[in-house]
């Protein structure tokens, strides 16, 4: 029973590893149409760029930290329509992106003026922000569950909490990706 369990962790290593081949490639690609859309000063290379980030994104997001879990855990919970869905979706991969440009800034800021205060610090403060909100979400989610089966009621989780589902989706993207925080 052993031998059968064991190539699906060899699978999983194996898909990581070109995983984090694939995007090497795509940042020295990307690296190198800067340089060349710099010196021939020329827009042709950008349009490439922009695809190769598109595709470095993809890539990228298939790694750990990037909220997929808490996304699907929501469509499957509340069975959004694909508005909902893409709407949720996309608002989580915007505060993501955002909030990684805002630790840099905020990681940029704290070196050039000398503070005290280190990146690690700075990340631990994002992520117990961040980390705080879902368990608030996910503490009230559990408790008018649990208050719904046990006064018998027969009704569930009550929809209009997720009809905009913003503060989920800023709750899971404001962790900034593990590759900034790096």
């Amino acid at each position: 029973e052993n031998q059968h369990s064991a190539p699906e962790p060899m699978i999983k290593i194996k898909l990581a590893v070109k995983a984090i081949l694939w995007q090497q490639q795509l940042r020295e690609k990307m690296a190198g149409l800067i340089r060349e859309a710099k010196t021939k000063k020329q827009a042709g290379p950008l349009i490439f760029l922009a695809a190769c980030a598109f595709a470095y994104g993809v890539i990228h997001s298939a790694g750990p930290g990037h909220g997929k879990a808490v996304a699907l855990s929501y469509i499957l919970s509340c069975r959004p329509s694909i508005r909902q869905g893409l709407l949720f979706g996309n608002t989580v991969a915007l505060t993501h992106g955002c909030s990684g440009i805002l630790l840099v800034l905020i990681v940029k800021f704290i070196f050039q003026t000398g503070m005290s205060s280190s990146l690690a610090s700075v990340t631990t403060l994002t992520q117990s922000v961040s980390f705080s909100l879902i368990i608030l979400l996910g503490s009230g989610i559990a408790v008018k569950s649990l208050y719904a089966f046990f006064s018998k009621k027969e009704h569930s989780i009550d929809r209009r909490l997720f009809a905009a589902p913003y503060l989920t989706a800023v709750a899971v993207g404001m962790v900034p990706c593990p590759g900034v925080v790096m």
